[in-house]
C-alpha cells in the first residue's frame, strides 16, 4: 500500500478511535477522491456514517467494499450488521455465512448470525448456532446474552435467566444483560430481583428508555405507582434527550409508559406526540464491529 495512502487509512482510524465520526467521513470522502479504488477507504467510509447511525447510507460503501476485497471477513461482518440495523435479515444472514466461510471459528461471527436467525424468528436454529459458539467460547457474553434472549422468547425462563447470569457474571457492567435478566425475572414474579437488575441496568447506562420504562412496569406490579411514574416520566426524558425514536416493533413501550402514568392518575398527553416511529430496538446490545 502506498504510504500517503496508508496515512491516510492511519488518519481515519485514529478519528474513528476518537470518536469524531463527521470529520472522519468528510477525510474520508476527500481521500476517495485520489485513491477512488481502495476498498479500505471505502470500507471506512462506511464505517464512519454508521458510527452516526446513517445505515442507509453506508450500505452502498460496506456492499461495495465486500464485492471489491471478498476475501475479507471483517467487511462482510460490517455489511452484515449494516444490513441487520436495516432489518435486511436474509442478505445479513447470507453476509455472515460468507464471513463463517473464511474464519468459520470466528465467535463474533457466530453470535451476530444467533442473533439474526433469531430476530428472522428462526429460534431453534439460534438456538443451536448460539450453543456451538458457547462450546468453542465458554462464557462468552454476548452467546450468553443472546442465548438468554433466544431461550426467554421460546418460553424456556429457567434456562433463560441461567444464561443471563453467566452473561452478567462475565461481563457485569453491560446495562442490557441487567435489563433482560430483570425482565425475565419479571416473568417469573421476582419482582424485587427485577427491580434491583433494572436499577443496576439504569446505573450503567441512563440512556436506554428501556430500563427506565421496565423500571415503571416492575414499581407498579407492586403496587408503588408514584415510583412507578416518575420511572416512565423518566423513559420519555431519555426518548427526548437522545433524539431517538421508538422501534415500530417496540411501540409497547409507549403504551407501558401511558399505563404507568395512567396508574399514577396522571394523563397520558404527557407522552410527546413528536416521537415518531424508526427501525432501530433501543434495547439491543449487539457486540457490533461498527
Amino acid at each position: 500500500m502506498p504510504p500517503s495512502l496508508q496515512d491516510a487509512v492511519n488518519e481515519l482510524l485514529t478519528l474513528h478511535g476518537l470518536g469524531r465520526f463527521a470529520e472522519m467521513e468528510r477525510r474520508a470522502k476527500a481521500v476517495l477522491k485520489s485513491f477512488a479504488g481502495s476498498p479500505v477507504l471505502r470500507e471506512l467510509l462506511g464505517l464512519a456514517l454508521a458510527s452516526q447511525r446513517r445505515f442507509s447510507e453506508a450500505l452502498p460503501h460496506f456492499e461495495r467494499a465486500a464485492r471489491d476485497l471478498p476475501g475479507d471477513a471483517q467487511f462482510w461482518d460490517n455489511l452484515a450488521l449494516c444490513q441487520s440495523e436495516l432489518k435486511q435479515y436474509e442478505p445479513a444472514e447470507q453476509s455472515l455465512r460468507k464471513s463463517l466461510a473464511l474464519q468459520p471459528a470466528s465467535i463474533g461471527t457466530l453470535v451476530a448470525l444467533g442473533r439474526v436467525l433469531h430476530l428472522s424468528k428462526r429460534s431453534e436454529e439460534a438456538s443451536e448456532l448460539l450453543g456451538r459458539a458457547l462450546d468453542l467460547a465458554p462464557g462468552h457474553p454476548a452467546a450468553h446474552y443472546h442465548l438468554g434472549e433466544v431461550l426467554a422468547g421460546l418460553g424456556q425462563i429457567e434456562q433463560a435467566e441461567q444464561q443471563l447470569r453467566l452473561a452478567v457474571a462475565a461481563e457485569p457492567n453491560v446495562a442490557a444483560s441487567h435489563n433482560e435478566l430483570g425482565r425475565v425475572l419479571m416473568r417469573r414474579g421476582a419482582l424485587r430481583d427485577a427491580e434491583a437488575s433494572f436499577r443496576r441496568a439504569i446505573t450503567l447506562d441512563r440512556t436506554l428508555p428501556f430500563s427506565h420504562a421496565n423500571l415503571a412496569l416492575v414499581l407498579g406490579a407492586q403496587g408503588r405507582a408514584g415510583e412507578a411514574a416518575a420511572a416512565a416520566r423518566e423513559a420519555l426524558a431519555v426518548i427526548g434527550g437522545i433524539g431517538t425514536a421508538v422501534g415500530e416493533d417496540n411501540l409497547s413501550l409507549l403504551d407501558l409508559i401511558a399505563s404507568a402514568l395512567d396508574d399514577a392518575g396522571e394523563t397520558e398527553d404527557r407522552i410527546d406526540p413528536k416521537v415518531i416511529v424508526t427501525a432501530y430496538d433501543l434495547a439491543s446490545p449487539l457486540s457490533r464491529k461498527l
